[in-house]
């Protein structure tokens, strides 16, 4: 069963919840990349992305009263210099990710610069895996008790918090839906979290993707499917207030 989304004119607004905004490709193991420097592709990025960062995973075996330690390769961060953008190397896929999220024409533009350099440098298999995932986190200006947070979450969301029949103080409720959609799946992770600072926020994590299958659509082709999808229904989840908020209202 798909989720139905009613289509949204896309519109560009002061502000916005975003946490994090995610692309990511998987593809067969490349163990080259496991078992080398990636210099080549390094050099080519260097210039938007010149911190790395490399972390080595272990996988770790117990036998009777041994235990012993098998290298799995590393896996390469490439940041930009500020640390909002980041390219993410592993033998398995690649992932660009921004904590600064304006557009998706310039978000499209910039991961498309990457994959052409992953691409002619590694020659990958055809993908396993096409994701794109926007994860908010709402924050409800003025609001205190959750049954008035309908105004920046819709009511069906938040289900039964945001009715009389539970009481407060309420710290924790999560949900995960997935769904069928053409092409591919969608799931939304979405509920009442604890933020760092400890103040409640409701989490609402989009995430879009076709996997197992292979498509006869070009990444870039399903990237802007999914980025309509995950906006079409990220307009129908929040409220008004919510709206307002980033139009840039106080």
């Amino acid at each position: 069963m798909a989720i139905k989304i009613k289509s949204h004119e896309h519109e560009v607004f002061k502000k916005n919840f975003l946490k994090s905004v995610v692309c990511q490709i998987k593809v067969q193991p490349i163990f080259r990349i496991a078992s080398e420097l990636p210099a080549q592709f390094q050099e080519k990025i260097r210039k938007n992305y010149p911190a790395v960062q490399e972390e080595k995973a272990v996988q770790v075996e117990v036998r009777g009263p041994e235990t012993q330690q098998r290298s799995l390769g590393s896996t390469w961060r490439f940041r930009s210099e500020d640390g909002s953008w980041a390219v993410t190397l592993d033998s398995a896929f690649i992932a660009f990710e921004t904590k600064t999220y304006e557009s998706f024409t310039d978000f499209r533009s910039r991961f498309e610069e990457v994959c052409d350099v992953y691409v002619t440098t590694y020659e990958p298999s055809q993908p396993e895996r096409i994701g794109l995932r926007y994860i908010n986190v709402i924050r409800p200006i003025n609001v205190r008790m959750l049954k008035d947070w309908t105004s920046w979450v819709r009511p069906e969301l938040m289900g039964l918090i945001a009715t009389d029949q539970v009481e407060e103080p309420i710290i924790h409720d999560f949900k995960e839906l997935r769904t069928l959609q053409n092409p591919g799946f969608m799931t939304v992770r979405h509920g009442l979290i604890a933020d760092q600072d400890k103040s409640r926020v409701y989490l609402l994590d989009v995430d879009r993707y076709i996997q197992g299958a292979k498509s006869q659509q070009e990444p870039a082709v399903l990237l802007g499917k999914f980025n309509e999808d995950c906006y079409n229904f990220y307009r129908w989840a929040i409220g008004q207030e919510a709206v307002k908020w980033m139009r840039g209202g106080a």
